[in-house]
């Protein structure tokens, strides 16, 4: 039984929905603090309600060389980051500091790859991990040790079995599955006609992209035969694009990122210097 519990924080995805979930925020002085607030407030109820013993909270670094070699355009329909939102990233790192929880960014590498490198990593030392993520390229990281849990609903644990009751298809064909259907949200494109539920049924009647592209003249539709033999490149690329590192130089550092209590002396401070009454109020209460 794993006797540690790492929870793995995809900050950079809780600072852009807090940012856009609180809109109105800041100091007398105008300093924005809606993302910053957001962010303490989802730090602390994963911390509350996940009870981990190990924590870490990993932000992007820019994106990888490999993935723009194989798609120029990848996520290059993205609008820039807005600027009150940018200026809060410190300020969030700040907190971290304060409150004593281990954070990491890599130079141009995404939070997914260097969380899917530490869950990979903890799991071969026996630990559970839980990922804190919506991001759906993460279901192919799910696993009897690793699961996922939505940053802002803590009850919602993801399993292996959660996974194929949302896709159709097990963890371990995920990468698959996206290749297939493409991803918009990273300006990756998938086999035109073949959405979700072709996808697990073209993945179920042939048991992987390879035996789809092996097996063309068994595929029943014509004008997905066509548009699959058309896209048979597009979608080896995206097989590669939306895999996700498990090798990248950086392991969990169990001294580090072992979760220790909150101090108030370092907190409070800080709190108060951004006028973040209510949290100012909890803290001291506690």
């Amino acid at each position: 039984m794993a006797t540690r519990r790492l929870v793995l924080v995809d900050g950079h995805a809780v600072m852009y929905r807090s940012f856009y979930a609180i809109p109105e925020l800041s100091t007398a002085a105008g300093r924005p603090t809606n993302a910053v607030y957001g962010f303490i407030r989802a730090i602390r109820q994963l911390r509350s309600k996940l009870r981990p013993t190990h924590m870490m909270v990993i932000f992007d670094g820019g994106l990888p060389p490999r993935r723009i070699a194989l798609l120029a355009s990848y996520k290059a329909q993205r609008p820039s980051m807005p600027e009150p939102l940018r200026g809060q990233f410190s300020t969030a790192e700040e907190y971290l500091g304060r409150a004593a929880i281990a954070w990491l960014r890599m130079p141009l590498e995404e939070a997914d790859d260097v969380i899917a490198t530490l869950a990979h990593k903890a799991e071969a030392d026996g630990s559970e991990v839980l990922i804190a993520s919506n991001d759906k390229d993460m279901y192919q990281l799910v696993s009897e040790h690793t699961r996922m849990v939505p940053p802002s609903d803590t009850d919602k644990i993801m399993t292996v079995e959660d996974v194929r009751a949302k896709t159709g298809v097990g963890p371990e064909k995920i990468v698959e599955w996206l290749a297939l259907i493409g991803d918009a949200s990273d300006n990756i494109d998938g086999v035109p006609g073949v959405g979700p539920k072709t996808a697990t049924k073209l993945l179920s009647q042939f048991g992987s992209v390879d035996g789809i592209l092996r097996g063309l003249p068994g595929v029943g539709s014509p004008g997905i035969r066509k548009a699959l033999e058309e896209h048979r490149d597009i979608v080896l690329r995206n097989m590669e694009l939306v895999r996700l590192s498990r090798d990248l130089e950086c392991s969990p550092d169990w001294g580090a990122v072992e979760v220790r209590p909150e101090d108030p002396a370092r907190l409070l401070p800080f709190l108060k210097e951004l006028e973040l009454n209510s949290l100012v109020k909890e803290m001291e209460k506690v």
